[in-house]
């Protein structure tokens, strides 16, 4: 706090904030929380003994814990993108790839338990719409968070060696912030409206009309 001018913050900590926002809302929040969601709602829909790849499952929990901790101390230390600590954006960096490939591990086990995992009779056409939306936000996740690892590895190591061409630390807002926003963030959206579907018929006491596939 600087008592002469009443500033709270450094001008350069504003994109910290917002970024800080935006990082622990999607990945630190409304992502995990749905997919937490799911693994532990879809294979009793299914009727799947358990969830497929159960211990991949467990290490994509501890992999995204890991990496969400991680994220938290280094915006704590001036890290993050645009951050002035140069050690702590290359954690940032870390911390943001152990949090992805742990969302990849649960998405990949929550597609195929609705791919392989069914119970006897229990078609495709016949999974809840919760479970649809688990097998289609689960594969748009497969798809696109390892492009994101793509990113901050090449972040990663461009940060470590010169730093000429990402854009250093202020670069890697604009490498990863198309995950932090449209269209990326639909597939977020599905998960919660497919979630919202499952709430609607339970409290009206009907079932959704089947469709052909």
């Amino acid at each position: 706090m600087d008592s002469d001018s009443f500033q709270l913050f450094a001008d350069d900590n504003i994109g910290q904030f917002f970024t800080f926002f935006r990082v622990e809302l999607v990945f630190g929040a409304v992502l995990p929380m749905l997919i937490g969601i799911a693994i532990a709602v879809v294979p009793i829909q299914v009727g799947a003994r358990s969830i497929a790849f159960a211990r991949g499952a467990s290490f994509g929990l501890w992999s995204w814990l890991a990496g969400i901790v991680m994220v938290e101390i280094v915006y704590l230390g001036n890290g993050g993108p645009g951050g002035g600590n140069e050690t702590m954006v290359d954690l940032f960096l870390l911390g943001m790839l152990l949090l992805i490939v742990g969302l990849v591990f649960a998405a990949v086990s929550l597609v195929v338990t609705v791919l392989n995992s069914r119970a006897p009779g229990m078609t495709l056409e016949r999974a809840p719409l919760f479970a649809w939306g688990a097998l289609v936000g689960g594969s748009a996740l497969v798809f696109t968070l390892p492009a994101l690892g793509a990113n901050l590895i090449y972040n990663f190591v461009d940060h470590r060696n010169g730093r000429v061409a990402f854009g250093g630390n202020f670069g890697v807002v604009d490498w990863i912030g198309w995950s932090l926003s449209q269209p990326q963030t639909y597939v977020f959206v599905l998960l919660a409206l497919a979630m919202l579907a499952e709430i609607a018929t339970v409290v009206s006491g009907a079932r959704h009309k089947l469709r052909g596939v």
